[in-house]
């Protein structure tokens, strides 16, 4: 029988990382955030019209909101 299931978040200063329990035998295993790592960096932007991007937008800000 399957087990419950846990992510855990730490948005941390300059990266950030996730972890899950898993459901079937409870070990802790980091979460990929990216192809390539389990650490993604942490980005919070705010421009000057009192908009808020994140980690997406602040790498590509054209594509997702018009600002570049």
């Amino acid at each position: 029988m399957a087990g419950s299931w846990h992510l855990a978040v730490d948005f941390g200063t300059s990266n950030s990382a996730a972890a899950q329990t898993n459901p079937f035998g409870g070990a802790v295993e980091a979460v990929a955030l990216s192809y390539s790592s389990n650490l993604m960096l942490s980005a919070v932007i705010l421009y000057t019209d009192g908009m808020q991007r994140n980690n997406l937008t602040a790498r590509y800000p054209t594509q997702q909101t018009g600002h570049g």
